[in-house]
Parts: structure tokens; C-alpha cells; sequence
């Protein structure tokens, strides 16, 4: 009898003690944040490329960077500006907690681009023109036609 007794104890410990790790991991920090960036990088200016796209680097790094057929992961936040200049977020993998994978030929141009300039760790802030963005067609019901899009967007790995 006390030997059940003695492993019904110790099961129900590992339950309880189980239970609480779960829960105090679901309760951290996220490790990605899009406000976590270089000191003074908000008030840089945008650096334009010949094609037209605006860029500025938040939080520099000096990791791999992703080009040709790479696949890579990312945590971004993509947004437009409403007609007040209010960021009318459309998009963002923060929310969902986890990044996403991502490939170069596979997103708009401006956005490609401007990921073969953030190396791993590293944040970058893009413009993105309606010609390198989603065009004159938009994307409904998101995005308008014509429509600049903005990303914040952090490296998390190249593979």
C-alpha cells in the first residue's frame, strides 16, 4: 500500500511540477520584439536604392544574410498608412508568436530586396514604393491599389 501511495505522490509531483514549467514558459518575454532596436535608429534617415525602395537599419548584425534560393525566417510587422497617417497594421508574425519562413523569389520585390540587406540578428525598416510592393491591383481587402507598404522586419535565421 505505501508504495502506491509513494508513486501516486511522485506522479502527482512531476504533474504539478510540469505544469508549472509549461506555464511559466508560456508567460516569458517573447525573444523577437519590433521595438527592441539600436539606440537613436528611429531617428536615422531612410537610405534610397536605385530601384526606389526606402530602407534604414534598427538594429545592425553581423550574421548571414539571405540571397538566391535561400530560405529564410524572419518576425516582421507590415503595415499602411490609413488616410489620417494612422499604421493600419496588415500583417504581422509577432501576434502569432512565432516567425516565419520565408523565400526570396516567393515575396514582393521590395521586400526581397530589402531582406538581402539585414543580416541575422539584425532589423531593418523598408518603404516599400507600390511598384515594387503589391502594384495597381493591390491586395484586398488589405491593401489597396497604388498602396506604399511599410515592414519592420528582424532576421532570425538563413538556411
Amino acid at each position: 500500500m505505501n508504495t502506491s501511495k509513494n508513486l501516486a505522490a511522485v506522479f502527482m509531483a512531476t504533474f504539478l511540477f510540469s505544469v508549472i514549467a509549461l506555464v511559466a514558459g508560456c508567460t516569458r518575454p517573447p525573444k523577437w520584439d519590433p521595438q527592441q532596436m539600436d539606440e537613436g535608429a528611429l531617428e536615422q534617415p531612410f537610405t534610397e536604392t536605385a530601384s526606389g525602395l526606402k530602407w534604414r537599419m534598427l538594429r545592425e548584425a553581423s550574421g548571414s544574410r539571405p540571397s538566391g534560393i535561400d530560405e529564410f525566417w524572419v518576425h516582421y510587422q507590415g503595415w499602411i498608412l490609413d488616410e489620417n497617417g494612422n499604421k493600419d497594421i496588415f500583417d504581422t508574425s509577432y501576434t502569432i508568436g512565432f516567425a516565419s519562413l520565408m523565400k526570396l523569389d516567393l515575396v514582393v520585390p521590395g521586400f526581397a530586396e530589402g531582406c538581402q540587406m539585414c543580416s541575422v540578428g539584425g532589423m531593418i525598416e523598408l518603404e516599400i514604393p507600390p511598384d515594387l510592393g503589391y502594384g495597381v491591383q493591390g491586395s484586398p481587402p488589405s491593401i489597396p491599389p497604388n498602396a506604399t507598404l511599410f515592414f519592420r522586419i528582424e532576421m532570425i535565421e538563413v538556411q
